[in-house]
């Protein structure tokens, strides 16, 4: 199952029994945990994410979607995405983004979509001379 680190609230949440906080980006994995012998006694499903989303800002903005199987990045702000299949390229090393811009055009709806501005999260520029890898 793929989750993020904002689903650990929820998740340790169900498993005490309490209310999860609301208007949260976090699902509860229990259900995914049931196979693993942690008690799901409702029989419920697992919610799936329809994509996570990053950015990091450590020499300039980068930004990151997972849907799927599909893996985008882009390295600097203007910059176009790149696109993996995480699954048949784990090591991300063939840049399928020409092949496939209808993914491209739905990770981009993604990346408008998912972020939210704030002032001690600039989106910004990388400096001159940094490096993409």
């Amino acid at each position: 199952h793929i989750w993020a680190f904002w689903d650990f609230l929820p998740t340790a949440c169900e498993l005490a029994g309490v209310a999860a906080p609301a208007a949260i980006d976090g699902i509860s994995i229990v259900p995914a945990l049931a196979k693993y012998g942690v008690p799901n006694p409702a029989g419920i499903q697992q919610e799936l994410h329809e994509f996570l989303y990053w950015e990091f800002h450590e020499q300039g903005t980068r930004q990151a979607v997972r849907t799927g199987n599909w893996k985008a990045v882009r390295m600097r702000l203007g910059a176009p995405l790149e696109l993996y299949d995480i699954v048949t390229d784990p090591g991300e090393s063939h840049d399928v983004a020409a092949n496939h811009p209808e993914v491209i055009a739905k990770i981009e709806v993604y990346l408008k979509d998912a972020r939210t501005p704030h002032e001690n999260w600039p989106l910004k520029a990388r400096p001159a001379g940094a490096t993409d890898r």
